[in-house]
């Protein structure tokens, strides 16, 4: 299972940046390219959006098929795609096959859409990171003509 989420995970988030820089790539004034290694960077505000906006339309989906509120709704989506799963709120109730059917897709659909937005958010991180270490290169260079002296152990 962890697998499956990793690898749909890669492939979505390869597919999400794609399409997010093709959306953002024809206005000259963003940056959507990182210039140190040419791939497209997503905000993270981005991710948090696609997730809530997930879990509030789970909510609208649960509160029509189980009859529950809206809370309760989001508080199911937000422990189950969370992989916390209390228990205390269960469909299928009604032992409607529809209910669970589309429980189970909402889920296995959402925990794919997680693991996107955390491959989307190590990438950013990573590249940022990268930067950090290049900036910090480049300007050491910069500031300094020659490299910096290696301090020779005093022999016993």
């Amino acid at each position: 299972m962890l697998l499956y989420l990793s690898a749909t995970g890669d492939v979505l988030a390869r597919s999400f940046r794609r399409l997010y820089g093709k959306m953002c790539g024809s206005s000259p004034k963003k940056q959507v390219q990182c210039p140190c290694t040419n791939t497209v960077r997503v905000p993270v505000t981005l991710c948090l959006v696609i997730v809530l906006a997930y879990i509030c339309s789970g909510a609208v989906l649960f509160h029509r098929l189980e009859n529950w509120s809206l809370l309760e709704g989001s508080y199911f989506c937000f422990t189950s795609l969370g992989t916390i799963g209390f228990g205390d709120l269960l469909p299928g109730q009604k032992a409607e096959e529809i209910s669970l059917c589309a429980c189970s897709a909402y889920i296995l659909t959402g925990m794919a859409l997680v693991a996107m937005c955390f491959t989307l958010v190590q990438h950013v991180r990573r590249v940022h990171r990268s930067q950090t270490k290049k900036t910090k290169i480049r300007s050491w260079i910069l500031d300094n003509d020659r490299p910096p002296r290696v301090l020779s152990k005093a022999s016993p």
